[in-house]
């Protein structure tokens, strides 16, 4: 018996072959904003949003208030991109192509 069930599943998934007889070769990833940052942030700023909900329903998704909040939060000059990026940065991250997609 597994303590583990989910740590077994994806260790196979990994080490495995696909169907196409390629393996999975999982490659470290660093994340970089830095050239992503500016035009992300043009667009999040120029973006108008309603003065109201559309849809009222929470399965509609993001709801408008968290949608202003992160507009404003994000393009105030307050949000640190460069310290958020070095957070995720502490995990390991990691990339694989699969059935010839990246």
């Amino acid at each position: 018996m597994h303590i583990f069930p989910v740590v077994d599943q994806i260790t196979t998934l990994i080490s495995a072959t696909s169907v196409y007889g390629r393996n999975y070769d999982p490659r470290p990833l660093t994340i970089d904003l830095s050239e992503k940052v500016p035009r992300m942030l043009d667009l999040v700023g120029n973006t108008r949003l309603p003065d109201k909900p559309l849809y009222s329903d929470p399965a509609a998704g993001i709801g408008l208030g968290m949608l202003k909040s992160l507009q404003s939060q994000w393009t105030g000059g307050d949000f640190d991109w460069q310290k958020e990026q070095a957070s995720l940065n502490q995990f390991n991250h990691f990339t694989a192509k699969t059935e010839n997609q990246n």
